[in-house]
């Protein structure tokens, strides 16, 4: 820790963590915060190289869907203990923020880099605000868009846009039972260029 240039920790009891900013560059995540005695802890380094790449994720690749306000969801873990956690995000001219801080931001960027070397993988399913409403709900119409992220030593950061057979039934399936879930109203199912209305497919099924 002698090596610190600033440290953040986590005032939420249900995700404690603290963020370590080395002098020589890149973070070390480490959780939990509590009970630094506990085997359980886990310590992780997000290199320059991977933090780099994580932001071009959040700015670049993210900034062609968002056109206002978005919400992203993160999901990593084991099957069956999942961690999941959504963030909002608005924009402001040419640049996305997540959340409502720095902190926020950091926090973000350091648990996509935790969850890519500890498990390998992370899930992101993004939904962001259009501008048009929904006839049959006149609820505002979300996007809904989803990204795996691989992580390999010698390729880093591999980024694959979700199907939307995928998304679909990602997005129509209980994560905990298997059971399959109505539609959403008022969102459409995309990838790239091409959105399919949740309308559209319950009409489709029915």
């Amino acid at each position: 820790m002698h090596d610190a240039r600033n440290v953040w920790v986590s005032e939420d009891e249900e995700d404690p963590f603290i963020i370590v900013e080395k002098r020589s560059g890149g973070l070390l995540f480490i959780v939990p915060a509590v009970d630094v005695d506990s085997e359980s802890i886990d310590t992780l380094y997000l290199s320059p190289e991977l933090l780099e790449e994580l932001e071009r994720l959040l700015q670049e690749y993210m900034d062609g869907y968002i056109l206002s306000k978005a919400i992203i969801i993160v999901a990593c873990g084991e099957p069956g203990n999942p961690y999941v956690h959504a963030w909002d995000v608005t924009r402001k001219g040419s640049r996305l923020f997540y959340g409502y801080g720095k902190g926020h931001y950091l926090y973000l960027i350091s648990r996509l880099g935790y969850c890519l070397l500890k498990y390998g993988r992370v899930d992101l399913l993004l939904r962001s605000f259009t501008a048009r409403i929904d006839e049959e709900t006149g609820l505002p119409v979300k996007q809904l868009r989803g990204f795996a992220l691989t992580y390999y030593e010698d390729q880093g950061l591999v980024i694959e846009e979700v199907s939307i057979d995928e998304l679909v039934e990602a997005c129509t399936r209980d994560p905990y039972t298997g059971e399959r879930l109505p539609h959403e109203p008022a969102v459409e199912y995309c990838c790239r260029d091409e959105c399919i209305p949740s309308k559209t497919l319950r009409e489709i099924e029915d």
